[in-house]
C-alpha cells in the first residue's frame, strides 16, 4: 500500500518528458508544471476550509483558482507550452491576489503578502526579468495602495476582529503554502544553478581537451606538411642538378641559355617549399624576402648582380600558396627578359616591383624597369606566352605599357 502510494506520487510529481533547447528551459518547465500542481491541491484544501468558515468571498476566488490551475496543469501536461501558460497564471493570480486584497475588506489580510511574493518569484523563474519585474511592481503598488487607503480603518477593525478555528486554520494553511512554495522556488533555483554549473565545468573541460587535441594534430599536420615542402625542395633541386649536368654536354648556346631559363624557373618554384619548410607559419611567408631571393639567385646566375638594383616593395601581410607560385614565375620571366633585351647597356638596369591591395577583391602586381631594350618584344615568345598563362591561372588580367619606361600592371584575384 505504501509502495503504491509512493509510486502513485512519484508519477504525479514528475512531469512528462519534452524537449527543450537548453537546461533553463527544462527546469522552468518543471517549475511552472509542480508549482500549478500544489496550487491545485492547495487551494482545493484551503477552499474547503472555507467552505466550511462559510466564507462565500474567499472560497468563490479559491475555486476560481483551483480551476485555472487545474486547467493550466492538464495543458502543460499535454503540450510542454510553459512560457504562455505561465504568463496567464502569473497575471490571473495577480488579480485575484488583488480582489481577495480590494473586495474583501473586514479581513486582515495577513496572507495575500506572501502569495503576492510567490508569484512575483514564479514570473522571475518561469516567465522572465521583465515579467517579474512587472508583476512585482503591480503587487507593489497595489499593497501600497490597501494599506494607505484604510490603514486608519485597519487599525480600529484588526484588535477586535474575532477569528473563527477554521478561519485560523485556513490561515495557518496558506502561511504553510507560501511559504512552502518559497522553499521550492528557493531549491529548485540553486539545484538549476548547480546542475547548469556542473554543465559548464564538463563542456569546459571537454573542449579543453578537444582544443588539445586539435592542437596536438595542427602540430602534427604542420610538420608533415614542413615534411612535404622538404621533400619536394629536394627533389625539385635534384631536377635542377640534372639539367645543370645536361646543359654541360650542349654545344649550342640557345640551347643552353633555354636550360638556364627553365633552371631558374624551377629555382623560383623550389625557393617556396624552401621558404615555407624554414616558415613558423604555414599560413604566411615573407614575400619581400622571398622574392628578393628569386631575384638575387637569378642576377647571380646570369652575372649581372653589380649592373642590377631590384627595388621590392610590397603592401600586403598575407597571400595564400596558389598565386605564390604563378607570381614568382611571372616575376622570374619579366626580370629574365629585363636583363636580355638590356645585356649590352653598361647604364645600371633599375627594377621596381610592388604590390598591393587595390580593392577588396583584387590584388595589384606592378613590375617595371628603367632599361632601353635592345630587340623588339617577340609576342609569340614562349616566356610572354607563359606569363600569359600564368596570369589566367591566378584569374587575373595584365596591362603593358612601353613608353617612357617597361611597365607590367597585373590584377588578380585576392583569394582569401
Amino acid at each position: 500500500m505504501v509502495v503504491t502510494i509512493k509510486k502513485w506520487w512519484e508519477q504525479l510529481f514528475t512531469p512528462p518528458k519534452f524537449y527543450f533547447e537548453n537546461l533553463f528551459e527544462e527546469a522552468n518547465y518543471i517549475i511552472t508544471y509542480r508549482f500549478l500542481l500544489f496550487l491545485t491541491v492547495a487551494l482545493s484544501l484551503l477552499g474547503t476550509i472555507l467552505v466550511i468558515a462559510n466564507k462565500p468571498v474567499n472560497y468563490s476566488l479559491t475555486f476560481l483558482a483551483v480551476l485555472f490551475s487545474y486547467y493550466s496543469l492538464h495543458h502543460i501536461k499535454k503540450t510542454g507550452e510553459f512560457k504562455k501558460t505561465a504568463v496567464i497564471v502569473s497575471i490571473l493570480y495577480a488579480i485575484i491576489i488583488e480582489a481577495s486584497l480590494f473586495l474583501i475588506p473586514q479581513n486582515p489580510h495577513i496572507i495575500e503578502g506572501l502569495w503576492m511574493v510567490n508569484n512575483v518569484f514564479f514570473a522571475f523563474l518561469a516567465v522572465g526579468k521583465r515579467s517579474g519585474l512587472t508583476i512585482a511592481i503591480v503587487h507593489g503598488l497595489s499593497m501600497s495602495s490597501h494599506y494607505l487607503l484604510i490603514f486608519e480603518n485597519k487599525s480600529d477593525f484588526l484588535p477586535n476582529y474575532d477569528y473563527q478555528l477554521p478561519e485560523i486554520i485556513g490561515i495557518c494553511l496558506n502561511i504553510f503554502a507560501a511559504f512552502t512554495v518559497l522553499i521550492y522556488f528557493s531549491h529548485e533555483t540553486i539545484k538549476t544553478n548547480k546542475r547548469a554549473s556542473d554543465q559548464l565545468k564538463a563542456s569546459a573541460a571537454e573542449l579543453k581537451n578537444q582544443l588539445e587535441t586539435i592542437n596536438q594534430q595542427n602540430q602534427e599536420k604542420s610538420v608533415l606538411l614542413k615534411e612535404i615542402h622538404h621533400r619536394v625542395k629536394n627533389n625539385l633541386q635534384l631536377i635542377i642538378s640534372l639539367l645543370r649536368l645536361q646543359s654541360r654536354e650542349i654545344k649550342d648556346e640557345v640551347a643552353i641559355g633555354q636550360f638556364n631559363e627553365a633552371i631558374n624557373r624551377i629555382i623560383a618554384i623550389s625557393l617556396v617549399h624552401e621558404k615555407m619548410y624554414q616558415s613558423e607559419d604555414l599560413s604566411r611567408l615573407n614575400l619581400e624576402t622571398y622574392f628578393t631571393d628569386i631575384s638575387n639567385d637569378l642576377l647571380i646566375s646570369t652575372l649581372m648582380s653589380n649592373k642590377v638594383k631590384v627595388n621590392i616593395d610590397f603592401h600586403i601581410d598575407k597571400l595564400r600558396l596558389k598565386p605564390i607560385v604563378p607570381l614568382a614565375l611571372i616575376f622570374n620571366e619579366l626580370l629574365s627578359n629585363s636583363i636580355k633585351h638590356n645585356v649590352d647597356n653598361n647604364d645600371l638596369l633599375s627594377i621596381s616591383v610592388s604590390m598591393r591591395q587595390e580593392n577588396s577583391k583584387y590584388l595589384l602586381f606592378e613590375y617595371s624597369d628603367n632599361g632601353s631594350w635592345k630587340t623588339p618584344i617577340n609576342k609569340n615568345s614562349f616566356g610572354l606566352e607563359l606569363i600569359e598563362a600564368l596570369v589566367q591561372q591566378i584569374n587575373g588580367t595584365i596591362r603593358l605599357e612601353t613608353n617612357p619606361n617597361t611597365k607590367y600592371a597585373i590584377h588578380f584575384q585576392n583569394i582569401k
